[in-house]
């Protein structure tokens, strides 16, 4: 027998819906300094949210953080309403 995924029961008109949800947290977290959002660790060093930080410090990490967040949220309502 096999045992069921945790998402087996979760209809897929609500799973579109992660990705918008995702992008909110990441966005309160970056106008909130929640530090696993804000942490540096892993980045390459030539990536853009990189570059922003050795730019501008935190700020500049932070608004490309809220910027790409925006992104994110406006794709996945796309994703959402188009399907």
């Amino acid at each position: 027998m096999k045992d069921k995924d945790l998402s087996s029961d979760i209809p897929a008109e609500y799973t579109v819906w992660l990705i918008p949800l995702f992008g909110i947290v990441m966005l309160i977290g970056a106008i909130q300094k929640w530090k696993w959002v804000l942490q540096m660790q892993g980045t390459r060093p030539f990536g853009f949210l990189y570059w922003l930080g050795y730019l501008w410090g935190e700020k500049g990490y932070r608004v490309g953080m809220i910027l790409l967040s925006i992104i994110i949220i406006i794709c996945g309502l796309l994703l959402a309403f188009l399907m």
